[in-house]
Order: C-alpha cells, then sequence, then structure tokens
C-alpha cells in the first residue's frame, strides 16, 4: 500500500487481551464430553482443530465442569498457535476454549482493528512470529513477546475491503480442497470398477492434477495480496511507530532552539553517548545492555549512573518506555512461568528506545 500516512501502529497488548488456554486434568473424566458434540458442551480447541478460518466445531469437548477450570474465549476472538507450531491462526465462531497451546486475542473496541484483519495481518506475519520463538522442548512464543508485536492499522473502510478479498481466495482454496478431498477418496475407493476402470481412473488422476494445480496457484495469489497489504507498512513499522509516539509526546519539539542548545550543554557526555548506543542498538533495550557496549570507555560508571541519565533523556521525550515481564525457561512453560518476587509479584524489566535523533549525532 502506497498511501504511508494511512497507516497507524499499536503494540498488541495495547490493542487486545490475550488469553492463553488450559487443559483441564483429564484423569477426571467428568471434565470432557466423551462422545463427542453436546448441547451442553464447550468447543475445546486444539491445533489440529485450526483448519478453516472459522472454528465452531471441534474434536473434543469440555463439559461445563471442565470449562469452568479454564477461560470462556467470546465469539469473534482471534485464535493464534504459540507452543510446538507456530502462527496457525483461526477466529472462534462462536464460544470456546482451547488449551494452552493457543493463545485467543480479544480486540478492544477503541483499537480500530476488526478480528478478520488481524487474522490475515497474523498469516502474513508467521515467518516473523516463528522466529520470534524460544526453543524449550518445543517452540514457544512467550506472552510477554507477543504483546510487544506492533500491529499496523488501516482506515477500518480499508480493512473492510481487504477482508472481502482475502476470504473471496481463501473460500475459492478450501472449495477446491474439497474437491481435491472428495476425488482423492473416489480414487481409492472401489465404486470405479463398476464402470470402465482405466477411462475413469485416469479422469480422475487429471482432475486430482488439475485441481493441486489450482490450489498451488491460488495459495500463491492469497500469498501475493497479504505481501502487496502488508509487506511495505510491516517493514517500516519500528521507524513509523517511533516517529508516531514522538508526535504524540514531544516536549523536546516544544523547546526553541536556543533551550535546546542550553539543554545540550547541561546533558554530560556520557548522557549523550548514551543515547547515541540506544539510537544505534535501533530496537528497545534494556540499561545493562547497552551499558556494556560502553564499558571500555565509561569504566568509572555504574548501572545506577545510567539508570539516572535514561531517566533524564525519557522526560526529555527523547526515549521511550516498555516495560516487560521477567519469564525464566523450562520443559513446559506456561502463564505461571513468570519471575516472581517475595511477595508473589511478578518482576519486570524496562526497555527504552529511541523517539528521536535529536542527540544521536551531537
Amino acid at each position: 500500500m502506497k498511501d504511508k500516512d494511512m497507516w497507524k501502529y499499536v503494540r498488541l497488548k495495547d490493542a487486545a487481551r490475550l488469553m492463553l488456554g488450559k487443559t483441564p486434568p483429564k484423569k477426571n473424566t467428568e471434565n470432557f464430553i466423551v462422545n463427542g458434540r453436546n448441547e451442553e458442551g464447550i468447543p475445546w480447541v486444539k491445533i489440529e482443530d485450526m483448519k478453516r478460518r472459522k472454528i465452531s466445531c471441534t474434536r473434543e469437548y469440555l463439559s461445563r465442569t471442565g470449562a469452568e477450570l479454564g477461560k470462556i474465549i467470546p465469539r469473534g476472538a482471534v485464535l493464534l498457535s504459540v507452543n510446538g507450531t507456530i502462527g496457525k491462526a483461526a477466529i472462534a465462531g462462536c464460544e470456546l476454549e482451547t488449551n494452552q497451546q493457543i493463545m485467543a486475542i480479544v480486540c478492544k473496541e477503541e483499537s480500530g482493528i476488526l478480528p478478520e484483519y488481524l487474522y490475515y495481518y497474523l498469516l502474513f506475519a508467521r515467518k516473523t512470529l516463528q522466529s520470534m520463538a524460544y526453543q524449550t522442548v518445543l517452540e514457544r512464543l512467550s506472552t510477554n513477546t507477543l504483546e510487544q508485536i506492533l500491529i499496523p492499522v488501516a482506515p477500518v473502510e480499508v480493512q473492510k475491503s481487504w477482508i472481502r478479498q482475502l476470504e473471496l481466495v481463501e473460500d475459492y482454496i478450501w472449495k477446491k480442497e474439497d474437491l481435491l478431498s472428495e476425488v482423492n477418496k473416489a480414487r481409492s475407493s472401489g465404486w470405479i470398477l463398476e464402470i470402465n476402470l482405466m477411462r475413469a481412473d485416469y479422469t480422475l488422476k487429471k482432475l486430482q492434477e488439475t485441481t493441486s494445480r489450482i490450489i498451488e496457484t491460488a495459495e500463491k495469489l492469497l500469498r501475493a495480496l497479504l505481501e502487496e497489504m502488508f509487506q511495505e507498512a510491516d517493514r517500516e513499522k519500528y521507524f513509523r511507530y517511533r516517529d508516531q509516539v514522538f508526535q504524540e509526546q514531544q516536549p523536546w519539539e516544544r523547546l526553541d532552539t536556543k533551550r535546546r542548545g542550553f539543554v545540550q550543554l547541561q546533558l554530560s557526555d556520557f548522557q549523550k553517548r548514551l543515547y547515541r548506543e540506544f539510537y544505534n542498538a535501533g530496537k528497545p533495550s534494556a540499561v545493562h545492555e547497552i551499558l556494556k557496549h560502553m564499558k571500555a570507555e565509561y569504566s568509572d560508571y555504574h548501572i545506577q549512573d545510567a539508570v539516572t541519565s535514561v531517566e533524564i533523556l525519557f522526560q526529555l521525550g527523547l526515549l521511550s518506555k516498555e516495560t516487560f515481564k521477567l519469564y525464566y525457561d523450562r520443559k513446559d512453560p506456561g502463564e505461571e512461568n513468570e519471575v516472581k518476587d517475595e511477595n508473589g509479584e511478578a518482576l519486570v524489566i524496562d526497555i527504552w528506545s529511541c523517539v528521536s535523533s535529536a542527540l544521536s549525532t551531537t
């Protein structure tokens, strides 16, 4: 999309509520409905159920007792696989629950993000999401990492237009996949023996090959559309987000030239160098990480000197701050996988990034 001015950028944690699923204890058979779907049951989504855009039916259902142990996910929530298989997406077609391999993303109304739009953006960003996962026994995309993802948000009317186009292509692919499935069943069944065997099998084989090629072409078209819509905005999102934040909070810009010069004179060489290191990092970073790059030149300065300096730069509007929860590794990490203090509160760390290049060359 060529109109750069139409884009707004928002971190996922500010645009949506994230809900990680849970598996009720299977040793208690009362948590599940054994004989499939039941009017009293709640669909329980696992990754193998995420085959189409919307999910209303699943292989397994939770009883009301089992559902009370988890979190009911509202209709319209976007589902994303975050453990084992990274980046499969779907939309909840009804109230349901998921296991712990799936994150439900409930868009806030004020975010201006339609669930279908977010669904397609996540399909586009699947490789990026996979690169952000960390490895334990299985790959896992942590809640904290997912919360920090920047979403390029187009105007609602543009979102609706794109959704219509993408749904047409996606629905066409699924129709052809259903046809291919029927053809495969027909070739493997015995009904073709009742007619001319060679001709029937040859016809089905040609239909199978043709349908496979159509599906492959349509999938390429879907990918091309996703890239046309999102690639440019996604490539520039960190720079554009930085500009957006700077426009929203710009105490530095409110200073006239004379006062800016005065402020720069008051900043020490250490503070200016610290700022340049954050600028050169090009990504949100912790103070101690930045200080490592300055250790040889500023060996007499300690972490508290850097923390104080960063707070000054923050008050000037030159840095922005994000707060991250701290997690620890284990074989089966979950939402309880947080580093906590003696009071049971989650420990957090501040991550800083530049919102201006004002001091980057001074």
